[in-house]
């Protein structure tokens, strides 16, 4: 969610016991309070977790997040905000691709809705860690700046079972293994500054917004391949997931690349009559890459 949730002056929380269909359970927690006397500073903590099954066969997750965040009033017109996020999600029994949509004598399949291509070892962990810093200040008449520091990082380890080939209408055969294991690292910073007002022309009211943002991003990704891809694996109706799981030390690619771009933009909202309103703009973004893929 980019409205990211923000702390309240007077004391305030809620939890939340969620049950629901295929075992799935999840566990919510939000409190906001003031942190001093006069409630200039302020702070939210949010956490959750989830775990659960899946109409799909061999499918489970996990999830866990967590959230902080303090705000302090520098002045009236003036806010400082401060915080982190981290997400944890780890799968199993995750696909990697989609079921065949038809067979080989080009009439279309029609697998149980359970069906899946996973493998029963298969998953895909993904850690996400989010920290920014905002200021916000008021200028009077409608204008207001903003500026924003945001950092992600982004973490990836799977093992998958990708199935392909066009299965035979009558004995389901024609299918094929694709196991593969991959590993990745992705980490950006972001910068963005925006000023917003409104002023009068014409004798009605009209927005104005502009601004410029920054980015500068690294990606690492590797992939593993065993010896076993092509490997047929019989009726994907009555596959259950009980494949042998390889070594991946047959063969690798991978990814090293970094990336930047800028850009500046300008909005104007007309308010040009009751009825009818206008929105122009222009942006320009500059943006290089470098590295292998």
């Amino acid at each position: 969610n980019f409205v990211r949730k923000r702390p309240t002056t007077d004391l305030a929380g809620s939890t939340a016991v969620t049950v629901g269909s295929w075992s799935n359970l999840r566990f919510d927690a939000d409190i906001s309070a003031p942190l001093n006397e006069s409630g200039s500073v302020r702070g939210r903590a949010v956490a959750a977790y989830q775990q659960g099954d899946s109409y799909l066969d061999r499918y489970s997750m996990d999830k866990t997040v967590g959230y902080g965040i303090i705000e302090a009033d520098l002045s009236d017109q003036t806010t400082l905000a401060v915080g982190a996020s981290y997400q944890k999600n780890t799968p199993e029994g995750v696909m990697w691709g989609a079921l065949p949509l038809f067979y080989s004598d080009g009439t279309a399949t029609n697998y149980d809705r359970s069906t899946s291509t996973a493998a029963d070892w298969s998953y895909w962990n993904n850690e996400n860690t989010q920290a920014f810093v905002e200021l916000s200040h008021d200028f009077g008449n409608d204008w207001r700046l903003v500026a924003a520091y945001n950092y992600e990082e982004i973490a990836q380890d799977s093992q998958l079972f990708y199935v392909y080939g066009t299965p035979d209408r009558e004995t389901g055969q024609g299918l094929y293994a694709y196991p593969s294991q991959y590993g990745g690292e992705y980490r950006s910073n972001f910068v963005d500054v925006s000023v917003t007002g409104g002023f009068d022309l014409g004798g009605r009211g009209h927005q104005l917004v502009f601004g410029g943002n920054w980015a500068d991003a690294a990606n690492t990704e590797i992939s593993w391949y065993g010896n076993d891809v092509g490997t047929p694996i019989g009726d994907l109706g009555s596959w259950t997931g009980d494949y042998p799981k390889p070594t991946f030390d047959s063969y690798s690619s991978y990814a090293d690349y970094d990336y930047r771009r800028s850009s500046v933009f300008a909005t104007v909202r007309w308010n040009l009559s009751d009825a009818i309103k206008l929105i122009t703009g222009a942006n320009y973004s500059q943006v290089s890459t470098d590295g292998v893929s």
